[in-house]
């Protein structure tokens, strides 16, 4: 059985997302699995746990402290004991720090993490970065969303490393059927969305200075936020002294239906953020044929094609993040050919089923199995 680890604070942010895509796709008799979502003691994760076990995914909630805690330690080494776990699957360098200590007092466990991304930029946040590095020296294998990742983790000594792309299920993730959004003459406002967690790395306070240099240009902008978290008040505060508070619409955290739903209102998906793994939002946003326009971080480069089907600029460039935007609004043919393309990639690079038979492969390979005899 693999057991997943993930620290979470139940946002159902992107990581979040891709295990419960995983588990809830994955082949279950060949490989059972439970997940261990990690929480603060003073946390509530229950929508997740909520949305995990609507889709048939085997969760518990494990409550610890900020750092390590002995008492959630010695919670997962019984769940690890009573369910025969062969195999430490985490996504984030607490629990891989935790799945690295488990390993010690059960040597027969195999570990491999998955490199969703990291927050750094705090004295604090880059000692967890480096710290992470050090450990994933040993894991048995180290997944990759992004070839970014990949060699920011190869420069740090990690070896035993395989990209493997996040991926999305191409067949929900669609409009066919649904209103066509270009084709009610123009009516509708031009709506820009940000979705995510409302973090510092997510860059929330940009998308509404962001919003701020659209509207200068344009008063016929709707602005949506889908998403909660710590920098939500900053952001309704700046908002408010920026005197477009009418124009944002905080629709706080949307399960994957509400989401859908508001990827077929939207006509540009705004990634402001300072880093990035590769973000289930613009893989979703893309596959939905809604334009994503975003700072060229991460992995994004992988997803976003500059001009052909999104629009990137530099890390921080809102201005210029604004005047690309704008002039999408004013040409809807150049984003519905955007919109088109997007989708094309998606069906072919970044698809839910081939992400799951190459990670099938390396669950194959770190239990000693031949997969052609499955």
């Amino acid at each position: 059985m693999i057991l997943h680890l993930r620290q979470t604070e139940g946002g159902g942010g992107g990581a979040d997302r891709v295990i419960a895509n995983v588990c809830a796709a994955i082949d279950k008799e060949r490989f059972p699995f439970h997940v261990a979502l990690l929480r603060l003691k003073t946390k509530d994760v229950s929508p997740l746990l909520g949305e995990m076990a609507e889709r048939g995914v085997p969760v518990g909630e494990f409550a610890g402290g900020r750092l390590l805690d002995l008492g959630q330690l010695r919670s997962l080494g019984r769940l690890i004991r009573d369910k025969g776990i062969r195999l430490l699957h985490s996504h984030d360098p607490k629990s891989d720090v935790v799945a690295r200590l488990l390993a010690l007092f059960h040597r027969r466990v195999k570990t491999v993490s998955t490199l969703h991304g990291w927050v750094g930029g705090t004295r604090k946040s880059d000692f967890y970065v480096r710290l992470d590095l050090a450990v994933l020296r040993s894991f048995d294998k180290v997944i990759a969303v992004s070839n970014r990742n990949a060699e920011i983790a190869r420069r740090a000594g990690v070896r035993r490393i395989e990209i493997v792309h996040n991926g999305i299920d191409t067949d929900w993730w669609r409009t066919e059927g649904e209103r066509d959004r270009f084709c009610d003459g123009g009516a509708a406002p031009f709506t820009i969305g940000f979705v995510g967690r409302l973090s510092r790395e997510k860059g929330p306070l940009d998308f509404v200075r962001l919003a701020e240099a659209i509207l200068r240009r344009n008063r016929d902008c709707r602005f949506v936020v889908a998403g909660s978290g710590p920098e939500e008040g900053n952001a309704k505060s700046l908002a408010r002294s920026l005197g477009i508070e009418s124009a944002l619409q905080f629709l706080g955290f949307l399960d994957p239906g509400a989401l859908r739903s508001l990827y077929r209102e939207m006509d540009v998906l705004a990634l402001t953020s300072a880093t990035e793994g590769l973000p289930m939002n613009a893989l979703e946003a893309s596959a939905m044929r809604v334009c994503v326009a975003a700072f060229d971080v991460g992995g994004l480069p992988e997803v976003v094609e500059d001009e052909r089907d999104g629009i990137l600029v530099g890390q921080g460039n809102v201005a210029g993040l604004a005047e690309r935007i704008v002039r999408l609004a004013e040409n809807p043919e150049t984003i519905r050919a955007m919109g088109e393309e997007a989708r094309r990639k998606i069906e072919t690079r970044f698809s839910l089923r081939s992400s799951i038979r190459r990670i099938e492969a390396v669950y194959d390979k770190l239990l000693g199995r031949d997969p052609s005899r499955s």
